[in-house]
């Protein structure tokens, strides 16, 4: 059965949206059992059109900034184990 992490962010920011995202790949079983050395991550974000992101058509742009910026910063991190 899959699993799904809920988890209340109360706005976008980017530092509060890393804590919640790093929260939840923790509770599935961290980042290292999803990525291994090697691999490369697609990130694959919603555009249905020139949609603004507080419209809730499109991936919010902070988040994929978080995301973002998580998978860059802790490319060393987390391959180095």
């Amino acid at each position: 059965m899959s699993k799904v992490i809920i988890q209340e962010c109360k706005d976008y920011s980017v530092d509060d949206i890393i804590v919640k995202i790093n929260n939840g790949m923790e509770r599935l079983g961290g980042w290292d059992k999803f990525v291994k050395t090697g691999n490369v991550v697609l990130l694959k974000v919603n555009l249905i059109g020139p949609k603004s992101s507080d419209s809730a058509a499109v991936t919010h742009s902070e988040f994929v900034r978080a995301l973002t910026r998580i998978l860059i910063g802790n490319c060393e991190t987390i391959f180095q184990k």
